[in-house]
């Protein structure tokens, strides 16, 4: 071998090593910054208002997507990836009740997840005025 092969390798093997490690550092910027926009996304919308609810229905048979466009289109999650992944990785997608719910923007997203697997539904009260007929009590409800 001669002296300018040697050095042409030795040129080639540092440039295949910065390559690699130009790479591993973007590799981990991109593991950094994905842990922490899913670790952001399991937190609530807005941890100090506990005074405005939002009100989703979720109807008999939506799955966990339907359910995730649902509630970002209310504010109530912030992202819908994270929604479908945690609600996979846990297995409470199987668990979601329909209902009316009224979710608190202090909401992580596991208590978000235990009221719909717990069916935390909105109950309205109705009054029904003494003397109305069957008819007049079913136009009222």
């Amino acid at each position: 071998m001669t002296f300018k092969n040697t050095i042409k390798n030795e040129v080639l093997k540092r440039e295949k090593k910065d390559f690699c490690n130009f790479f591993s550092f973007i590799f981990f910027i991109f593991l950094i910054t994905g842990g922490w926009y899913y670790y952001n996304s399991l937190q609530p919308v807005n941890p100090k208002d506990s005074h405005n609810f939002k009100i989703v229905e979720i109807k008999k048979g939506e799955g966990a997507f339907t359910i995730a466009n649902k509630l970002a289109d209310a504010g109530v999650i912030k992202s819908r990836f994270v929604f479908i992944l945690e609600a996979l990785r846990t297995g409470v997608y199987k668990k979601f009740q329909a209902g009316e719910y009224a979710f608190n923007l202090n909401q992580n997203l596991h208590q978000i997840f235990k009221t719909l697997t717990e069916g935390r539904v909105v109950y309205h009260k109705v009054i029904i005025p003494e003397g109305l007929t069957l008819w007049q009590i079913a136009e009222v409800l």
